[in-house]
């Protein structure tokens, strides 16, 4: 009884690696790994002096097979972003890489699939894998590509959403799900605004039109929700409308808005590398003295956008301007008459150089008046005519026109103008004849048929001098 007490008296008791609570096996030992375990306790002898060990019997755990997935890029949600990165508007697609991961404890092969949506979780797009199931062994990892395929229809600033999934196929309750990333749709903003115009020299109460280029230059679309077009006159009597439809069909003219913006919003957007032309009619003031001026300047200007929450980036350092430049101008001309003494042998008309001097005249000879009017001012003259009276004593043979560009009317006292080839002669002294250029061919005189600046425009009259003498048979004159 005293020795077993004594050999009851343990001088210490070990139990090695025995821990019954950590037989819970990691993830990542290999399935069928055997786990052996034993127990040892110490104690001194009867002597008290003398260590001694007695082990214990063995025991044996087998680990069991594991199966378990990951997927990198986890996300809370399918419309939220594990990670965000960033395409150029116009972007047809995309590749987005995740990590897939065999934590288990064997092979293992993992089937994947693939959703893609908008910001609201409506299907946009397309997304594939290029290879499924893939197989890992355990513990190992491999990169795995998704093609994205972005929708036709983007928006700068909308962001896509692109989940991978994987399901163990060892095990499909092992899946991993909601691992997302995100495309945004981003583009730069850039423009260029040309066409200065004038000084343009123009009429009171007249509309003048001018043209302008605006291009994009970035990559996204231009329009009225990310630019701004304005407009103001040095003049505010002076005003204008805008356009950036058609004006070259008068059958069909294009609307026209009371600002730049509203006509850059009928427009719509401008896609990148387009160009549109901006068609703006200014109006004189009626009462417009001459030399009253006015400069309208528009202005393109690309509006502060925040990129983060826009997707726009904008280049623009500073607006782009065009200037149309109008000066009210001045009417004036000149009429200058000469003459000179005309003969007529065999049917051929022959006269003297025609000059202001005073001239003599035999009874029954013939006179050439030349009267030759000039635009000596700013503006075209609007349905200018040459009216003369037959001298005293004459008869008026013959009317030819100096310009042979444009026909001929001619207004016998107060009756209407006619073509030149319509007109009877002889005509009789004191007959007042008016004579004016058809310079829009509308077989008509009127405001539309504008004398340029600078030109010069004439008549000759072939008259004879009727003194009561018998001069004969009338004249037969060259057609002119």
């Amino acid at each position: 009884m005293e020795r077993s007490l004594r050999t009851l008296a343990l001088s210490g008791l070990m139990l090695s690696t025995l821990g019954f609570g950590q037989f819970a096996l990691g993830v990542g030992v290999a399935a069928g790994t055997e786990i052996t375990n034993q127990g040892f306790i110490d104690y001194l002898k009867d002597d008290g002096k003398t260590s001694a060990t007695i082990s214990s019997n063995t025991v044996t755990a087998t680990v069991t097979r594991v199966y378990a997935v990951d997927v990198s890029h986890d996300a809370a949600s399918l419309t939220s972003c594990a990670s965000t990165s960033t395409v150029v508007y116009g972007t047809a697609s995309a590749v987005l890489t995740y990590t897939l991961t065999n934590p288990g404890n064997g092979a293992d092969s993992y089937t994947l699939s693939t959703s893609a949506v908008d910001a609201g979780g409506n299907p946009a797009g397309t997304a594939t894998v290029a290879t499924s199931p893939v197989s890992l062994a355990a513990d190992a990892s491999t990169p795995v590509e998704v093609a994205y395929t972005l929708p036709t229809a983007q928006t700068v600033g909308a962001v896509y959403h692109v989940n991978l999934n994987a399901t163990s196929v060892g095990d499909t309750t092992q899946t991993d799900t909601t691992n997302v990333q995100c495309i945004q749709v981003v583009a730069n903003l850039d423009l260029t605004f040309k066409g200065d115009n004038g000084p343009t020299i123009v009429a009171p109460g007249s509309t003048t039109a001018f043209t302008h280029t605006l291009t994009n230059t970035g990559t996204g679309p231009l329009s009225s929700s990310n630019t701004t077009l304005s407009a103001a006159h040095s003049d505010t009597a002076f005003t204008a409308t805008y356009t950036f439809g058609d004006a070259t069909d008068p059958a069909n003219p294009p609307t026209q808005y009371a600002t730049a913006q509203e006509a850059f919003a009928a427009l719509g957007d401008l896609a990148p590398g387009a160009s549109a032309t901006l068609t703006v009619t200014v109006k004189a003031p009626l009462t417009a003295a001459a030399g009253k001026q006015d400069k309208l300047t528009i202005t393109a200007d690309i509006n502060d956008l925040d990129p983060a929450t826009t997707g726009y980036t904008n280049l623009q350092t500073t607006p782009a301007s065009v200037t149309d430049t109008l000066v009210i101008g001045t009417t004036a001309a000149t009429l200058q008459k000469t003459q000179a003494v005309c003969t007529l042998e065999n049917g051929t008309l022959s006269c003297a150089a025609p000059s202001t001097d005073a001239i003599k005249a035999k009874p029954c000879e013939l006179i050439g008046y030349v009267l030759t009017a000039t635009n000596t001012g700013q503006l075209s003259i609007p349905g200018a005519s040459i009216r003369d009276a037959i001298p005293n004593s004459s008869t008026l043979y013959s009317i030819k026109p100096t310009n042979t560009t444009n026909p001929l009317l001619v207004k016998i006292g107060n009756g209407n103008y006619v073509p030149l080839n319509t007109i009877t002669y002889p005509i009789a002294a004191t007959t007042t004849v008016s004579m004016a250029y058809d310079m829009n061919k509308d077989t008509l005189i009127d405001a539309k048929d504008l004398m340029p600046v600078s030109t010069s425009y004439g008549v000759t009259l072939l008259t004879r001098v009727e003194t009561g003498a018998e001069c004969g048979a009338a004249p037969v004159i060259p057609t002119p």
